[in-house]
């Protein structure tokens, strides 16, 4: 060993945020339409989201390294009727992770979907 030292000095931008990713979620009678978009300023690197039964059986799995993604799920499966359970989980390209666990993904329907579905309740108990 020489016993040389150096030392540098720079300026760094550090950037904390973690990825914000919004949900709209939409149902009609046989499937559940989800729609993922990153809301955030800096690119994703991946992101994942499985989706369960209220009883904790798994239904799918997506992943992908861009949004905007859509995932269809069909409900005309019995297990579907109660809820579906989402965790999301995303990183973007800094390293700084988002985590979102849902138990009831019918509460993110928009408010058009639900009028609609009003809508249509009362038409039937007045017929």
């Amino acid at each position: 060993r020489a016993g040389w030292s150096a030392t540098a000095e720079t300026d760094v931008l550090l950037k904390r945020q973690p990825p914000e990713i919004s949900l709209d979620v939409n149902k009609d009678k046989e499937s559940m339409h989800i729609t993922l978009e990153d809301l955030g300023e800096n690119q994703l690197a991946f992101w994942w989201a499985k989706f369960f039964a209220e009883d904790g059986h798994p239904i799918t799995v997506v992943e992908g390294e861009s949004m905007p993604a859509t995932v269809v799920l069909d409900l005309s499966q019995d297990n579907l009727a109660q809820g579906v359970e989402c965790i999301l989980v995303a990183q973007d390209i800094y390293g700084n992770r988002t985590r979102q666990n849902i138990k009831n993904l019918g509460q993110l329907i928009s408010d058009a979907d639900q009028e609609e579905i009003l809508q249509e309740t009362e038409w039937v108990e007045e017929f």
